[in-house]
């Protein structure tokens, strides 16, 4: 071949190769820019949706720092599961001669009443603002039934009580209630209402049972709370612990003191302090009787109870070495040491709560691990039976001392029909309730074989039906 037509082939070639350089490199700068522009266009139409999710991811952070800030355990609910069964109760009252309506008050959980005698319980008190919500003691004005007092802070000095702050009034049947003054009295042991006059009260007032105060003794009202006078005070060291009117004359009336002091370790019960004072001018004065009968030596706690129809008898339930049921005939002058049983007087701190039966001046009832009557002045005792020991309340309708509500470990019973020895009730039904959450039973469970007998159970009452027994 010729170097000439070499040549050619050659130049042939390169330019192919060159034009080929030429026609590839702008389609391929405008792949490139396609490319370039894509993205930007996704990324461009992109954009809304992502500021979206992160406008929505503002909250959810929030909301999860809302969710740390409640602790591990915000989503938990609490639920009752039992035990279906309520704590203690010292305070029960009633209406005289309505049988349907009582009222209680627990240690730890504030005013209940049912107006179903027993069949229902509702919380009444639990919205009062600031009203401790253990209740010493409860009375309903005999002469006004829209007139109820309670006592906060109990007086059964265990080492675990709740304090109290005062007493509070209603004027509607336990509807609404109001502070009615003796805010540092903590602990008070027993009311009473004049019979005729629902605005003079008295307070047993035992005070701060784990050291010394002044707001302790026997207090008196005639505005209804609006003011009160302390009527009966021995010292710092000692309260007033139970009181009560002569049926027969409301000027006359009887109270103990107590000399006590409680520590979570130990129980000081007794002294100079503790006696068995008498009235006998509407409580303005007071005389402590001593001797002619009564104990010498330490007292400690004492009961105090009035017979009806007789207010020359008299009982005093007295903790002391050679203690026991006292009785007079004669109005405090002297007395007799009707029972010195130990039974009826043991863990006297915690007990010692006496209470005369409307139906006889020979009848008596001592409250203490069991429910006892005697029918012989103080004599003998045959025991009544309760759904649950430590019984610390008792209240007879004087109207129908038939009909009585009792308190214990487990709330109260309303008694429809005179307990009697070894029986329930001899023509009635016993219902025990006990607080918990609401008052609607919501099942019915055989307690035994025993035809009639059952209990029935609701998130909130625990109540017992007993058959009659003959």
């Amino acid at each position: 071949m010729s170097p000439v037509r070499s040549f050619s082939i050659r130049s042939l070639i390169a330019l192919i190769a060159v034009l080929s350089l030429a026609f590839a490199l702008p389609a391929q700068d405008k792949e490139i820019n396609k490319k370039k522009a894509k993205p930007a266009a996704e990324q461009k139409s992109a954009q809304p949706s992502t500021e979206k999710a992160e406008a929505k991811a503002e909250p959810d952070a929030e909301d999860s720092d809302k969710d740390e800030a409640k602790g591990p355990w915000h989503g938990l609910s609490y639920r009752l599961i039992g035990p279906f069964r309520g704590g203690r109760a010292l305070a029960v009252s009633g209406v005289i001669g309505d049988s349907h309506t009582y009222y209680f008050g627990g240690v730890g959980g504030g005013v209940w009443k049912t107006t179903d005698g027993g069949l229902s319980w509702r919380p009444v008190a639990d919205k009062t603002k600031g009203m401790a919500a253990s209740i010493g003691a409860i009375v309903v004005a005999p002469s006004d039934p829209n007139v109820v007092y309670a006592g906060t802070g109990e007086a059964c000095i265990r080492g675990n009580i709740i304090g109290g702050n005062g007493v509070y009034k209603s004027i509607d049947a336990g509807k609404t209630w109001n502070f009615a003054g003796l805010r540092d009295t903590v602990a008070i042991g027993r009311m009473m209402v004049h019979p005729k006059n629902p605005d003079i009260v008295f307070v047993a007032a035992l005070g701060h049972p784990f050291g010394a105060n002044s707001e302790r003794g026997v207090f008196r009202t005639t505005d209804g709370g609006k003011t009160w006078s302390k009527v009966l005070f021995k010292d710092e060291n000692s309260g007033a612990i139970d009181i009560a009117f002569d049926p027969t004359n409301a000027n006359v009336m009887f109270a103990g003191l107590w000399q006590a002091k409680r520590s979570p370790w130990s129980m000081d019960s007794g002294g100079p302090g503790s006696g068995v004072y008498r009235s006998t001018d509407g409580g303005t004065t007071w005389k402590r009787l001593s001797g002619h009968g009564l104990p010498e030596g330490t007292i400690g706690r004492i009961g105090v109870a009035v017979a009806y129809g007789n207010g020359n008898r008299v009982w005093a339930l007295i903790e002391a070495d050679k203690g026991g049921l006292f009785r007079s005939d004669d109005g405090g002058n002297s007395w007799t040491l009707a029972n010195s049983d130990r039974q009826y007087r043991q863990r006297a701190f915690y007990y010692t709560h006496v209470f005369a039966d409307p139906r006889s001046p020979d009848g008596v009832y001592i409250l203490n691990t069991g429910m006892y009557r005697s029918n012989d002045a103080g004599k003998s005792f045959r025991p009544i039976r309760t759904p649950h020991g430590d019984n610390h309340g008792l209240w007879i309708d004087p109207s129908d001392p038939d009909r009585m509500i009792e308190s214990r470990t487990t709330a109260a019973s309303p008694l429809p029909a005179r307990a009697t020895a070894a029986s329930t009730v001899p023509t009635g039904t016993l219902w025990a309730a006990a607080r918990a959450a609401t008052s609607r039973p919501t099942h019915a469970t055989r307690w035994s074989s025993t035809p009639a007998l059952m209990v029935v159970r609701s998130p909130a009452t625990t109540i017992a039906m007993a058959p009659r027994r003959t």
